[in-house]
């Protein structure tokens, strides 16, 4: 059972039928639906990719997320909801070990779960690293996930930040930051590499590493596989070995194949990249620099027009202030032009995008006070206009796909009221 304060003493069984958020909750575009599991109140990151929807003969949407556990530790479940000829109900899969549920160190901002479901239907999670070796669980035909990380390439190392897409084919691809070590067990690196889940064998492969340089660090931000089965990625670079603030956002796609990867402008890679040789989105600006931490990027995430990239991400530039203001970037042949979408006030480190066939970009943003926090902007052309998508409640965490049936499904962590919940725009 779960309690909500949305819906005041709502019992909501483990597997349910849908129940509505009070229409006095919903006054915006979105309309929103309690996850009925109880979810800890470590489940808060900005990198991570926590949702999947399916649409087939029914609409499967897959929310990964911390559930509680004992003093400073978390479970981690993925929560179902199932929409077949109108009827919701839920389920809800647990990451087992050994057949009891998995625990994880609470770790805000480091440890969260991303989740994928492969061509045959399996769920892959990885979840609890940071800068720890493998932790990887995949459902195997069964209803829970079972941990897999012995499968994993690359098994003497440390990882964080792992984001996940799933291809047309049903390969499901991984970017992390996957640490190179000296023989004494140091980390002398820390890089980006990609790896790919082979839906037909059943493995998991090394594509290899697209970002890299001494003395700094690479920030997966995002992962996305357009319909030719092409990987496009966002990253950037901080100093090694870590920082809240980072720079030379950037961006590459991987092409299957031919094995290659290209920047935005369809010119071959060498790699691995360094800042250097990045198709770099934000450039360093005014005082910005590796050494100091008070300008930079925090957070960003990518949506794909067709093949073309569009990248929305938070940036503390020499003008805001202290503010991280969120921007939008696309490409246009030669370079990449970016506009402010919203400043003026401070913005949660989290932030979302994706391309409405009519609207063209959304970008979805958390702000830190005020009735509503939960946004979505789009460009009237003369300015960006946004509107509330989780009215009166206080989010803090977003996370957005859109499906194949053109709907955005929304993934909204309210941690003041205890509730995980889904979102439909």
């Amino acid at each position: 059972m779960k309690r909500t304060s949305l819906a005041g003493a709502l019992a909501l069984a483990a597997v349910t039928a849908a129940v509505l958020v009070p229409a006095s909750a919903t006054a915006g575009t979105a309309s929103l639906d309690v996850v009925p599991y109880d979810m800890d109140a470590s489940n808060l990151a900005g990198w991570w990719t926590p949702l999947e929807t399916y649409v087939g003969a029914t609409e499967n949407t897959y929310m990964a997320f911390n559930t509680p556990a004992g003093t400073g530790t978390h479970h981690v479940s993925v929560a179902e909801r199932i929409t077949s000829s109108g009827v919701v109900t839920w389920a809800e899969h647990r990451l087992l070990d050994g057949g009891v549920p998995a625990e994880f160190d609470n770790d805000l901002g480091h440890a969260q779960p991303s989740v994928a479901r492969d061509g045959n239907g399996e769920l892959h999670v990885f979840a609890g690293m940071h800068t720890d070796p493998w932790k990887y669980y995949r459902s195997n035909g069964l209803g829970d996930l079972e941990n897999e990380s012995a499968e994993m390439p690359d098994q003497d190392t440390k990882v964080t930040y792992p984001v996940l897409a799933t291809a047309p084919n049903g390969d499901v691809y991984l970017a992390a930051r996957v640490d190179r070590l000296d023989s004494a067990g140091n980390v002398v690196s820390r890089p980006g590499r990609l790896y790919q889940w082979d839906v037909s064998s059943q493995q998991w492969n090394s594509v290899g590493i697209f970002a890299e340089e001494s003395g700094k660090a690479v920030y997966p931000d995002d992962i996305q596989v357009d319909a030719s089965g092409n990987v496009h990625l966002v990253y950037s670079w901080s100093r090694f070995p870590s920082s809240g603030y980072r720079h030379a956002l950037s961006y590459i796609v991987y092409k299957p194949g031919t094995s290659t990867f290209e920047d935005s402008g369809g010119a071959t890679m060498t790699l691995p990249t360094t800042p250097s040789t990045s198709d770099v989105i934000q450039t360093l600006s005014g005082t910005e620099d590796y050494a100091l931490d008070d300008l930079g990027v925090q957070t960003a995430k990518l949506t794909l027009d067709g093949s073309d990239p569009k990248v929305a991400y938070r940036y503390r530039s020499p003008d805001s202030g202290s503010i991280f203001e969120v921007r939008f970037a696309e490409n246009t042949g030669s370079s990449w032009l970016s506009d402010i979408v919203h400043s003026g006030t401070q913005t949660r480190a989290t932030v979302d995008v994706t391309w409405h066939p009519t609207e063209g970009a959304r970008v979805y943003y958390v702000v830190n006070s005020g009735t509503d926090r939960a946004f979505v902007a789009t460009d009237t052309g003369a300015a960006w206009a946004s509107h509330s998508v989780a009215d009166g409640l206080p989010i803090e965490r977003i996370a957005v796909e859109r499906t194949a049936a053109n709907k955005d499904i929304l993934y909204l962590v309210d941690v003041a009221n205890g509730d995980l919940i889904y979102g439909r725009h």
